[in-house]
């Protein structure tokens, strides 16, 4: 309520009052990136800042993310019809898994699940080697009890409404589990003995916590985080953190989540100029050969480029649009 910060705030108002209900999740994403590169340098400068508050550009940078996201949560949360589509989809996917007991998902008594320590994730091979199962149930009933509490830190991200808060929950559920096995003995020596690395066990436990966790609107939430997080706010922990959720997410679902992210994007990034990418048009699928690899996701996102491209084409030769 400062005089200095009156303008400031004038805009923030405006920004979300005046926010386009029509855009892109990548649209979206890269307004609200490009609004608080530029805003929050200016309220750094404003005299309020400069002598009473001795914030950070980070810090300052976190609060206005949270607001705007607050704000804007009801229209971009689960936004699109296509949301809704992929959040049935996943979680019937998820289900499935859990009732088939597939991939060695569901934890019990007999196959308590458990990740490694803080080292980075393996890749998705590890998903078919029988040896991380096998180390699963060698873990002991404190890493079963655990996995309970990494499961609860999951659900909780349906209670938050912000891309940071959001991202908080993964980063413990992976803590609580990574913690446990670096002090489960039993784990480390039969993992010495099989000639594994511990942190192979780590896809199956993050399987096994969103089959488990039965988290609600698991596409939406996992998306959110993804395209809304802006990119200067994350460290290498939360990218690989996330990355590692997402990968275990993509194999259990079939739904990339990585691909249209500039924050922990690392195959399919978005490029092109950047007018078209304003307009929603990021050029994500040209390398794509044929429609082998693409997941119900990319489906979703081709047709909704096709709409966003032949809307541009369209205004570039004048010509009515047909709706």
């Amino acid at each position: 309520r400062d005089p200095s910060t009156r303008g400031i705030l004038e805009e923030l108002r405006d920004f979300v009052g005046q926010f386009p209900p029509d855009l892109s999740r990548v649209q979206a994403a890269r307004k609200i990136s490009g609004f608080l590169d530029d805003v929050t340098p200016r309220l750094l400068q404003t005299e309020v800042f400069a002598t009473k508050f001795p914030e950070t550009s980070e810090t300052t940078m976190e609060n206005l993310e949270k607001f705007l996201m607050i704000k804007l949560y009801k229209l971009l949360f689960r936004h699109a019809a296509s949301d809704l589509r992929q959040d049935d989809h996943a979680e019937a996917r998820l289900s499935s898994a859990g009732a088939s007991k597939n991939d060695g998902v569901e934890p019990s008594s007999q196959a308590s699940p458990t990740t490694a320590t803080s080292s980075s994730p393996s890749s998705s091979s590890s998903s078919s080697s029988p040896q991380p199962k096998q180390l699963l149930r060698s873990a002991g009933q404190k890493v079963l009890q655990e996995f309970e509490a990494a499961a609860s830190a999951l659900r909780d991200m349906n209670t938050y409404l912000s891309p940071r808060d959001k991202l908080v929950c993964l980063t413990n559920a992976s803590r609580i589990m990574e913690m446990s096995v670096a002090t489960d003995a039993v784990v480390v020596e039969e993992a010495k003995t099989l000639g594994v690395d511990p942190s192979a066990v780590v896809d199956e436990l993050l399987k096994a916590l969103l089959v488990q966790a039965k988290l609600q609107s698991p596409f939406s939430n996992l998306a959110f985080v993804a395209a809304f997080r802006h990119p200067s706010l994350v460290n290498e922990e939360d990218k690989r953190c996330f990355r590692a959720w997402a990968n275990a997410f993509k194999l259990l679902t079939n739904i990339s989540i990585l691909d249209f992210s500039p924050t922990f994007g690392v195959a399919g990034d978005v490029s092109g100029p950047a007018w078209l990418l304003d307009e929603g048009v990021t050029f994500a699928y040209e390398n794509c050969e044929n429609g082998d690899s693409l997941t119900l996701g990319d489906v979703e996102r081709l047709l909704d480029e096709y709409h966003r491209m032949s809307k541009v084409l369209r205004a570039l030769a004048d010509i009515p649009s047909s709706s």
